[in-house]
């Protein structure tokens, strides 16, 4: 099992490369904000949606989920929903790489 530290590297790599947010030190760093406020700069442009759909398209998010957060009543609900979304998603991708990584599995 992955623990709380574990994660820090993985996700200050992530949200770097694919959210241009700073490296954090802790989990205590409020990355649903930093992440949301990124979010909320992507849908307020048509090129800026594109790209976070590519970004959704390329975390592997399911589209039913994406379409359900798409209905939120406004583009701060919108935001928030996609921002938890992105944040699941990567804690997942962490834990499931840590665990191959710790078990010296190399077969997928």
């Amino acid at each position: 099992m992955t623990t709380d530290s574990d994660l820090i590297p993985y996700l200050n790599q992530v949200l770097l490369k694919d959210f241009s947010i700073p490296p954090a030190t802790s989990l205590s760093t409020d990355w649903l904000a930093l992440v949301q406020e990124k979010v909320e700069e992507y849908l307020g442009s048509p090129s800026g949606v594109e790209f976070l759909m590519h970004i959704l398209y390329r975390l592997d998010i399911s589209e039913s989920k994406v379409n359900q957060a798409f209905n939120a009543p406004n583009s701060s609900s919108i935001a928030k929903e996609l921002s938890c979304l992105i944040l699941e998603r990567e804690i997942q991708k962490a834990e499931s790489r840590r665990k191959y990584k710790s078990t010296g599995n190399t077969e997928f």
